[in-house]
């Protein structure tokens, strides 16, 4: 009896250890995503497992009918418990195969895409502390401008690369901001007029620079548009008039 006792207790705390997994992967959704948390959720079910079927084997010859039926009925039973966790590990797994052979690679860039964002939030709020300190830092206006670009903030961009250039010494650097922040409003957000300041401003304080033949280049483009566009025009059934003299006799 000492001995059916004892693997009663063994078959409880297996039953226990399945309970607590299933309660676990239940209640705690972000836990049961962690791979980490998968390994030792298999360890575990391993090793329960073992040692029940050790206690088992040891003891089984000792049993009678009854007994080895009992503790059959007991080991279903308390496996049972495991089901939910298994269930929830089989499929999530199957749904991570079915991924990889339908769209392989969208899993790593959807991984590194949240971890990558959140880089790039710590730097701005790197910058925009530093920032609170020194107001008058132009590289670090520069720098949050770059980001902002990066994450498609593009007025905010514009806004911080015009800040850097305000804080610079006449020279490259703030005629690159400047340049930086025409691009964008040219480039991506197809707003010409909005960056003629900038561009008038980069051929004024820097006439032989590269940079200025970029802004005369657009500055022209977009003046000969609007000259087109503003044109007068003749309705469409009115025919142009001749010049009368056109039709004088030569001499």
């Amino acid at each position: 009896m000492q001995d059916a006792a004892f693997y009663f207790v063994v078959a409880a705390v297996y039953a226990l250890v399945g309970a607590v997994l299933s309660v676990a992967y239940y209640a705690a959704p972000k836990l049961r995503s962690e791979p980490v948390f998968h390994a030792m959720t298999l360890l575990v079910m391993v090793l329960a497992c073992l040692v029940v079927a050790l206690g088992a084997t040891a003891e089984f010859e000792t049993f009678g009918a009854f007994h080895r039926g009992l503790e059959l009925f007991l080991f279903a039973g308390a496996t049972l418990l495991y089901v939910p966790v298994i269930v929830y590990l089989m499929l999530h797994y199957w749904g991570l195969l079915i991924e990889c052979i339908l769209s392989p690679g969208s899993r790593k860039e959807s991984q590194r895409a949240p971890q990558g964002r959140r880089e790039e939030w710590q730097r701005i709020q790197a910058c925009l502390e530093t920032l609170a300190v020194d107001p008058t830092s132009a590289p670090t206006h520069e720098k949050l401008g770059d980001l902002y670009t990066g994450m498609g903030f593009l007025d905010s961009a514009v806004y911080q690369y015009q800040k850097a250039a305000n804080w610079m010494e006449t020279g490259y650097g703030q005629a690159s901001v400047l340049y930086k922040a025409a691009r964008v409003l040219i480039e991506k957000k197809s707003d010409v007029r909005g960056s003629l300041g900038i561009l008038r401003r980069i051929v004024r304080l820097y006439p032989k620079s590269f940079f200025a033949a970029y802004a005369r280049r657009v500055i022209n483009q977009y003046e000969a548009h609007e000259a087109v566009r503003n044109a007068p025009r003749l309705p469409e059934d009115q025919p142009p008039k001749q010049d009368p003299t056109s039709s004088w006799p030569s001499a």
